[in-house]
């Protein structure tokens, strides 16, 4: 493949389109009812001309249940018609793998995958069914089959029972990716992963992702 016909990739960290999670009333969720959507990605947007452009979605667009003076009923969640905003600025892939995607259940979870499908972005993260653990998101790039992964590791603090995003052990990731590297060209994995408010991966993170590069992710 020529430098030309290069697959790109152009990804960001947490998108969260509710306000402040420390205090409500105050953010991006109350600002969109005063501006049109699309301004907030307007100085970034010309970077997101990726053949992948991909985020992480680190809040709940359901309002399900929603009361916006109830911070319990209002924390992490953006309003679902936000996500023309996230579609504007470019984004074509989010990872719902994380641990505030099902902070409002099951109800919330299956709104937000729901309002990213019928804006026609993929969605990678989910809990997979068979032998995946994460139900992987294909897209074909020129001829190339890309596959794309997303896992969270720590533990679900809002949800009893089975999460419904992808969350396991790390044999079951490693797993994941030599299944799908042996079906596609290009294997891309987002792991939401780590301990906040520390700038050295732990020893176990290392070699994790040394595993999963091994595996057949590629970088």
């Amino acid at each position: 493949m020529s430098a030309d016909e290069r697959i790109s990739i152009t990804a960001v960290g947490d998108i969260m389109l509710g306000d402040s999670a420390k205090c409500i009333g105050i953010g991006l969720r109350s600002a969109l009812y005063k501006e049109e959507p699309p301004l907030i990605f307007a100085q970034v947007k010309r970077y997101m001309t990726s053949d992948i452009v991909f985020g992480n979605l680190e809040c709940v667009l359901s309002d399900h249940d929603y009361n916006g003076l109830d911070f319990k009923k209002a924390q992490m969640r953006g309003i679902p018609s936000s996500i023309n905003a996230v579609k504007d600025a470019g984004f074509t892939v989010l990872n719902v793998a994380n641990n505030h995607t099902l902070q409002y259940g099951a109800t919330g979870f299956m709104n937000t995958c729901r309002v990213l499908e019928e804006a026609g972005i993929g969605i990678v993260g989910v809990r997979g069914d068979a032998e995946y653990l994460c139900k992987p998101f294909l897209q074909d790039i020129r001829g190339e089959k890309v596959g794309v992964l997303g896992y969270a590791l720590e533990k679900d603090q809002y949800y009893s029972g089975r999460t419904l995003y992808a969350q396991g052990c790390d044999d079951e990731i490693v797993g994941d990716v030599g299944r799908l590297r042996r079906i596609c060209d290009y294997v891309v994995v987002s792991m939401h992963w780590g301990d906040e408010f520390v700038s050295t991966p732990s020893e176990a993170t290392i070699n994790l992702a040394r595993r999963i590069i091994d595996a057949g992710a590629h970088t």
